[in-house]
């Protein structure tokens, strides 16, 4: 979409790898490793480009599951449109995949082509509502409770993230716009 984090931040990256000298047979014309999504500096949807996609979810998959501890949890988000191909890079890579989450939102718009003529307002493609977010975790031996006691991973502590009736309340009637909403929905 020419955005600038759709190219430019991996375009000024290959450009300044194309400025070193190369260092292995993986690295691509612009000095970037040769996957057909990375050096196009943008989606690639082709088939080639998926496998790409995957193949580098993949590699830096595995270096993660190489770091973490056991029990570690890695969250990933992707493109609704790209989303499973991720997901299977880090399953391959040796994780468990626990869940999905997703981010909403209400902003965006479509990436698409708009047509013209008697066909104008006809677009090719939705409005993005929301980005998946991959939940995956390194596996580990025992239990689980021995697990937490030596590593301190594994489980989720969600009634730490609970947000209490009274809190919730709090948090809603004391920030501005939503208290703006709140007084405008009494008034009706």
């Amino acid at each position: 979409m020419g955005k600038s984090w759709d190219g430019k931040d991996i375009e000024d990256r290959a450009a300044y790898l194309a400025s070193m000298p190369l260092r292995a047979s993986a690295c691509g014309p612009n000095g970037g490793h040769r996957s057909i999504a990375v050096e196009a500096g943008k989606y690639d949807l082709t088939p080639d480009g998926m496998r790409a996609f995957r193949t580098f979810s993949l590699e830096w998959a595995t270096e993660c599951l190489r770091v973490l501890k056991p029990g570690g949890h890695l969250l990933s988000f992707a493109a609704a449109r790209t989303y499973h191909h991720m997901e299977v890079g880090i399953e391959m890579a040796g994780f468990e995949i626990r869940d999905q989450i997703m981010w909403v939102f209400g902003s965006g718009f479509p990436k698409s082509h708009n047509l013209k003529g008697d066909h104008s307002g006809w677009d090719t493609a939705q409005k993005p509502a929301h980005d998946p977010i991959c939940i995956a975790r390194k596996s580990f031996p025992g239990t689980m409770a021995a697990n937490v006691a030596a590593h301190g991973t594994g489980a989720l502590n969600i009634d730490a993230c609970r947000i209490h009736g009274a809190d919730a309340q709090a948090m809603w009637s004391t920030t501005p716009a939503r208290e703006s909403r709140t007084h405008s929905l009494l008034a009706r």
